[in-house]
C-alpha cells in the first residue's frame, strides 16, 4: 500500500502545475436562428487527465431560462469523451453570448470553458430550412424541411438544371404547411445524359430557394434486338438497335451470312468482307442518340429457282385471269369450210354473248376481199351487203343478246383468182347492259385456200 501511494505521488509530480485535465468544445461556435425556434449546440467534454473524474457543467449569459442541457454532471474515464446537447429556445431577437464551463468535482481548479454566439432574427413568413438531393440509381431522392409562420397550402417546385442553366426536368407538389414540416419526393432522371446538374427547390409566390448539385455518371448500354420473319420466298431480318444508356454512342454491327445466299438491303452495309463460305457485313451507327432506336433490315432471298417458280406462278395466274376476263366478254369467231368441186367456200361467224350480262344493239360487220365474190346463199339471218372497190361489206343487225346467248352467221364466197385469200377480221360492236358506252371485239383472221391444182403443187414443194 505504501508503494502504491509513492507511485501515485510520483505520477502527480509529473503533471505540470496548472495543466488542464479537461477540454470542452462547442459546435457550432457562431449560429443564427429564428425567433421562437429551437436551436441546438453540440458540446464535447474530454478528460485529458490521467485519472477518472466526475464533472459538472455550468453556463452563464443572458436569458438563462432559454437554455436546457440534457445532462449536468457525469463521470469520465481518462481519455474518454462525453457528448452533451445544449438546446436554446430564444423568444426575442438580438446577438447573445454564452459561456459553458466543464468543472471537476474533485478538483474545481481543473476546468475548461467554451464560448458560443447566437444571432436571433425575426422569423420569415416562409423559409426552406433544409434541402438535400441524393442520386440513387436512376432516381433523385429529394428531402426538404420548410417553415411556415401561418397555416397555408404551398406549391413546391423542383427544377433540374443542366450545366448551362437550362431547365431539363420539372416537377411540383402541393403541401399543407404549418410550422416546420419535413417531406420527401422522388424524381426519375434515367432519361438524362451523363453530366453535372443542379436541382433547385423553390416555393411559388415566395422568394426562397435552395440548390443542390449532383452528377450522373456515364452509362453505356446499347441493346440489339433481332427479329426474323420468313415466308416461302425470303427471310427478312430486322436489327433494332436502341441506346438505353445516357451518352451518345458509336456502335458497330456485324452480320455473317453464308456466301451462297442472295441478300438485299434496305440500308447498304459500310463494308463487306468475303470469306470462303461466309460473307460478313458491317454497319457503323455514329452518334446513336439516347432513346431513339434505329433499324437495319435485310432480306435473305431463297435460291433463284424458287424465285423463278414464283414468277412463273404469277404469269400463270395472270394468264388465267386474262382468260377469265376474255371469256367473260362477248366474243366473235371466224371459220371457213372448203367446198371442193363447186369452187365455193362457206364462212361461219360464231357470236357468243357475255357470261353474266346482256348486251344491246349488237351489230356484226365482216369484209370480203374484192378478189372474191359473195354468193347469195345464207343459212341464217341475211345481212345487208354493200359492194365497193375495197370489197364487199356484210352487216348483220342482231339487236339484244342475253347472257350466254349464241348466234351463228354464215355466207358463201367464190374466189375470183387463183391465190390464197386472207380474210379480214370480223367485228362485233355493242352497248353494255347499263351503259350507253360502245364496245367492240374482233374475230380472228381466216386464210381461204384456193383449189387450183398449180397452187397445190406449189404447197407440196
Amino acid at each position: 500500500m505504501k508503494k502504491l501511494l509513492i507511485t501515485i505521488a510520483m505520477l502527480l509530480m509529473l503533471v505540470p502545475a496548472g495543466a488542464q485535465a479537461v477540454r470542452i468544445t462547442a459546435d457550432p461556435v457562431t449560429a443564427t436562428s429564428d425567433i421562437n425556434q429551437l436551436f441546438t449546440y453540440k458540446l464535447n467534454v474530454e478528460n485529458d487527465g490521467l485519472m477518472s473524474e466526475s464533472f459538472f457543467l455550468s453556463y452563464s449569459g443572458p436569458n438563462p431560462w432559454w437554455i436546457s442541457l440534457d445532462t449536468l454532471s457525469f463521470r469520465l474515464e481518462p481519455g474518454a469523451t462525453k457528448a452533451v446537447s445544449m438546446v436554446l429556445y430564444p423568444d426575442k431577437t438580438g446577438l447573445f453570448h454564452y459561456t459553458i464551463d466543464a468543472i471537476s468535482q474533485q478538483n474545481p481548479q481543473n476546468k475548461a470553458g467554451a464560448e458560443v454566439y447566437l444571432s436571433v432574427t425575426q422569423s420569415k413568413e416562409l423559409d426552406i430550412q433544409d434541402f438535400s438531393a441524393d442520386l440513387a440509381g436512376t432516381e433523385l431522392e429529394l428531402s426538404a424541411k420548410i417553415f411556415s409562420l401561418a397555416p397555408r397550402e404551398a406549391e413546391i417546385v423542383f427544377e433540374v438544371l443542366d450545366s448551362s442553366g437550362s431547365r431539363v426536368k420539372y416537377m411540383y407538389v402541393t403541401e399543407q404547411l404549418d410550422g416546420v414540416k419535413s417531406f420527401s419526393e422522388k424524381m426519375q432522371v434515367a432519361d438524362l445524359p451523363a453530366g453535372y446538374y443542379k436541382v433547385k427547390m423553390s416555393v411559388t409566390d415566395f422568394d426562397v430557394y435552395k440548390e443542390r448539385g449532383f452528377t450522373i455518371d456515364p452509362l453505356h448500354n446499347v441493346v440489339t434486338v433481332k427479329k426474323t420473319t420468313s415466308n416461302p420466298f425470303y427471310e427478312e431480318v430486322s436489327l433494332l438497335v436502341e441506346n438505353r444508356g445516357n451518352v451518345n454512342e458509336d456502335y458497330v454491327i456485324h452480320e455473317t451470312i453464308p456466301s451462297d445466299q442472295l441478300v438485299t438491303f434496305d440500308q447498304k452495309p459500310e463494308s463487306v468482307s468475303e470469306g470462303e463460305a461466309e460473307v460478313t457485313y458491317r454497319w457503323t451507327m455514329r452518334g446513336l442518340a439516347i432513346g431513339k432506336p434505329e433499324t437495319i433490315t435485310y432480306r435473305i432471298e431463297y435460291w433463284p429457282g424458287y424465285v423463278s417458280w414464283f414468277l412463273i406462278a404469277v404469269c400463270v395466274l395472270g394468264l388465267l385471269g386474262a382468260g377469265v376476263f376474255m371469256t367473260s366478254k362477248p366474243t366473235i369467231k371466224k371459220h371457213y369450210i372448203r367446198r371442193t368441186g363447186a369452187g365455193e367456200h362457206k364462212v361461219i361467224l360464231e357470236v357468243h354473248g357475255s357470261l353474266s350480262k346482256s348486251i344491246k344493239n349488237a351489230v356484226v360487220r365482216d369484209m370480203v376481199s374484192p378478189l372474191a365474190r359473195v354468193e347469195e346463199k345464207f343459212d341464217g339471218p341475211k345481212p345487208m351487203t354493200r359492194v365497193s372497190e375495197a370489197g364487199t361489206e356484210l352487216v348483220w343487225m342482231i339487236g339484244d343478246l342475253k347472257p350466254r346467248g349464241e348466234i351463228l352467221l354464215s355466207y358463201n364466197i367464190r374466189p375470183l383468182v387463183e391465190a390464197h385469200l386472207k380474210m379480214p377480221r370480223a367485228n362485233l360492236s355493242y352497248k353494255g347492259d347499263n351503259t350507253e358506252k360502245k364496245f367492240s371485239v374482233y374475230s380472228n383472221h381466216v386464210l381461204v385456200e384456193s383449189e387450183h391444182p398449180a397452187l397445190k403443187e406449189m404447197e407440196k414443194k
